[in-house]
């Protein structure tokens, strides 16, 4: 092995820089006794998905498979249980664009663009609110 530069990455393959000490030299895996330590493995993402979640993409597989009357109950009922979230709106939007109900279409969007303003209305009332309380 030739010289080791002070740039040159670790000898045990983590990727990290050889750490050079004054007098010697030694690998970043390295523990207090000398015993190389294991690689931490990464971890793996498990989706945890909650009823809005099965209920919003069981629309999509219902218009997938062109089920649109049911796709169009399950979509009202995401509405009704979940009003504060725009899947419902989305999913029966959805509904009615592959129906080809766009005068449906619109009236869905635009109680879906009230309900974002709305949104934007509380998230600006709590900002003033946060920023009015750090000035004082």
């Amino acid at each position: 092995m030739g010289k080791i530069g002070r740039n040159t990455p670790c000898p045990c393959g983590s990727g990290k820089k050889y750490n050079l000490k004054v007098t010697r030299k030694k690998c970043c895996l390295l523990s207090q006794n000398g015993v190389i330590q294991p690689k931490p493995q990464p971890t793996k993402f498990i989706p945890v998905y909650t009823e809005l979640d099965q209920l919003s993409n069981s629309v999509m597989d219902l218009i997938k498979e062109d089920k649109l009357d049911e796709a169009e109950v399950v979509s009202k009922r995401l509405l009704s249980e979940y009003p504060d979230q725009i899947d419902g709106f989305e999913r029966l939007g959805q509904v009615y664009e592959a129906r080809g109900e766009n005068r449906l279409l619109l009236i869905i969007t635009k109680r879906l663009l009230l309900l974002l303003k709305q949104c934007l209305v509380s998230i600006k009332k709590a900002l003033n609110i946060t920023c009015q309380k750090q000035r004082k």
